[in-house]
């Protein structure tokens, strides 16, 4: 029930509040339980959609005016008929009710956001994936896989290696240590983190990357 619980992207709010509180979320727009409900008009120019029940059910609104809302229904309506995880046996996410939300759109000054995957075991953050230069369109995109001391390892995984050396984060100590408050009572999990102008921002906890493989 917990895991379920922390993999519904809507819930999972309060208990991240309550753990290293409400300053590590990034700003919710709006929850909905169908697209009827939304009111495009008062949503600002740049959002995220993502569905709550899910992995990878997300669409990234830079220009609300380019949006086709037919097509966007299309997309959303599918989510919300969508039993998520029966593909690899996450029964996790069976019982999660699904909801729309809307959240801030983040992005680094640079326009690259890094995703930073900490994959930890029994409460002890053991390696740090790395993931940037996303096309979340074309599913492309750049990592690298460095220990806690941020040295670089040979691991390899979803994407390419970037052509480039990644620079240390600046409050990588503080971000392993929210990940260890929060995989404390799991034998393992993904948190995911990103950095955004030296603040940390909490992204989802994950039991099965890659549902599982």
């Amino acid at each position: 029930e917990i895991k379920t619980l922390l993999a519904d992207k809507y819930k999972v709010r309060e208990w991240i509040s309550e753990k290293i509180g409400d300053e590590y979320l990034i700003p919710l727009i709006g929850v909905y339980n169908r697209f009827e409900e939304i009111d495009f008009s008062q949503l600002p120019d740049s959002f995220v959609i993502k569905a709550n029940h899910a992995s990878g059910m997300n669409i990234i609104v830079k220009d609300k005016s380019k949006l086709d809302l037919n097509e966007t229904k299309k997309v959303v309506d599918r989510w919300m008929k969508t039993i998520f995880g029966y593909d690899g046996m996450e029964i996790h996410y069976f019982d999660i009710p699904p909801k729309i939300l809307i959240e801030k759109y983040i992005e680094e000054m640079d326009g690259n956001l890094y995703d930073y995957k900490i994959h930890c075991f029994n409460g002890e953050p053991q390696l740090i994936q790395c993931i940037g230069d996303r096309d979340m369109d074309k599913h492309t995109g750049h990592e690298a896989f460095y220990d806690t001391d941020w040295k670089l390892t040979n691991f390899r995984y979803t994407y390419p290696p970037f052509d480039r050396e990644l620079k240390k984060p600046g409050q990588l100590s503080k971000m392993l240590d929210i990940a260890r408050i929060l995989s404390k009572e799991f034998i393992y999990v993904r948190v995911d983190l990103y950095l955004i102008e030296e603040q940390i921002k909490f992204g989802e906890m994950t039991f099965t990357p890659a549902r599982g493989a």
